[in-house]
């Protein structure tokens, strides 16, 4: 038996300092993979190896500062890795070797794991994010070389569970994260993309060969109902509010949108070119669609359900990912090994980076801030024509409000009314100006370094006519 050396020569001792830095944080960030291998050559068993490295991801956790940035992960089918976009710089700062044949990636609400599926190995790679090394893999059923291009991963809003596609299997895998062992399978027929209710109810997920949605009850796993869409199913994406689930159809250009109260669509939207995944704002205005064959990525309004607006990327954008705060999506170009990032503000390509070959899905870690609400009032309301509106909005967190003299934003839809200095966690803007109807206005706090960003709900302001 060789025990594991490290840097000053020493077997059978791992000195976490020794660990080398890792994607900006401290030296203990590289160390998962040593102390797996460390407890593997010393016999310690498989309980404790998993307390060791539960122990060893905490002080990961702690060891990133408050304000990290976070990163987005995109999956490189072909190169049988996951390239590591710094979103700061748009730039890559790593590599991280997982299974063959790489696809859809979920990472947990903390941002401490990323779960990756392997369509060439039937597996999951579980990635500690700030070690930047595959931790643990799990075995799940066949998913198929290259069939099931959009298998998906994707973990409930309370990073207990991972819900994975097995396209060739006919199942959907059910994860516990504690333990990295599948718990469950659900049966369905060829499931593809996947969404989870943001209420981690509900997985809704597209089921290719039949033009069908299956939704899956996550409390008793089990299939509740089966929703008829358009032809061969990819990518699902869920309103913030849970109402509605968009579903894109590749070989019809439909994207399908079901009302998830009935589980019965209500809209079609015709017109794309080879959707496959889709990504909807958290605010639940817009959802950006990958457009393949046109080589754009589609905006549709979800307020009308209609495109708005068209962004020319690269060669066959085939998915998609979204920062946590909506203000950038990464658009992967699998023809062309590289990912357009697009600021959601003007809808305008703002980087371009290469990654590996058949880049074919991304995800992006959260950073490590401070949530953030944001509430919006006004006074008076309703007002009449040329009288003084004072809308307030006030920013709060668990860690109290931000620092005095930031800047609160007060949009209509995405035109900026006026803009108010935070003081105590409040803000105001007062205007003359605003025209005879009913205005909605949202409140948008940007955030900072410590502080998330957020919006408020919106706000209709009655406008009357004076001579009324």
């Amino acid at each position: 038996m060789h025990l594991p050396t490290t840097n000053s020569g020493t077997k059978g001792h791992l000195n976490i300092s020794d660990v080398g830095p890792r994607f900006g944080s401290t030296k203990v960030a590289a160390g998962a993979a040593h102390i797996r291998a460390f407890c593997e050559c010393v016999g310690v068993c498989a309980i404790r190896a998993a307390l060791i490295l539960a122990v060893l991801s905490a002080l990961l956790l702690c060891a990133m500062p408050a304000s990290a940035a976070p990163f987005a992960y995109v999956t490189n089918a072909n190169s049988n890795n996951v390239s590591v976009i710094d979103i700061a710089t748009n730039t890559v700062v790593g590599t991280i070797p997982v299974g063959k044949y790489p696809v859809g990636i979920g990472i947990t609400p903390n941002g401490a794991f990323a779960y990756v599926v392997n369509n060439g190995s039937n597996s999951v790679s579980v990635i500690a994010t700030a070690a930047g090394a595959v931790v643990d893999t799990v075995r799940v059923g066949r998913i198929g070389a290259k069939g099931g291009m959009n298998s998906a991963a994707k973990v409930t809003p309370n990073g207990a569970f991972v819900y994975v596609t097995n396209y060739s299997a006919n199942i959907v895998s059910v994860i516990d994260t504690t333990t990295n062992k599948v718990v469950a399978t659900v049966p369905t027929t060829n499931p593809n993309g996947m969404a989870i209710t943001p209420d981690g109810a509900y997985a809704y997920v597209a089921n290719d060969n039949v033009s069908t949605a299956s939704v899956i009850a996550t409390a008793t796993n089990t299939v509740v109902a089966i929703v008829p869409v358009g032809t061969r199913p990819q990518g699902v994406g869920i309103t913030p509010d849970g109402a509605y689930a968009y579903v894109a159809n590749q070989y019809s250009g439909t994207v399908s949108v079901i009302a998830t109260a009935t589980n019965t669509v209500v809209d079609t939207i015709s017109g794309l070119a080879y959707p496959a995944q889709l990504s909807i704002t958290p605010d639940g205005a817009y959802a950006y669609v990958v457009t393949a064959a046109a080589d754009t990525v589609s905006v549709i309004a979800t307020a009308t359900n209609t495109v708005v607006d068209t962004i020319p990327v690269q060669s066959w954008p085939i998915g998609i990912g979204m920062t946590p705060d909506g203000a950038y999506v990464y658009a992967e170009n699998q023809f062309s090994n590289t990912v357009s990032v697009i600021a959601t503000a003007t809808n305008t390509v703002v980087a371009t980076v290469p990654v590996g070959s058949d880049p074919v899905w991304a995800a992006v870690a959260p950073s490590y801030r401070t949530a953030t609400t944001t509430t919006l009032s006004s006074s008076p309301n309703p007002s009449t024509y040329g009288e003084a509106v004072t809308f307030t909005a006030v920013v709060s967190s668990s860690q109290g409000a931000p620092p005095d003299g930031e800047t609160v934003s007060f949009m209509k839809g995405k035109k900026v009314l006026g803009t108010g200095t935070l003081s105590a966690g409040s803000a105001t803007f007062t205007t003359l100006t605003l025209k005879v109807g009913t205005t909605t206005v949202k409140a948008v706090y940007a955030g900072d370094s410590n502080f998330a960003n957020s919006t408020s709900k919106p706000v209709k302001q009655v406008v009357e006519d004076a001579g009324e």
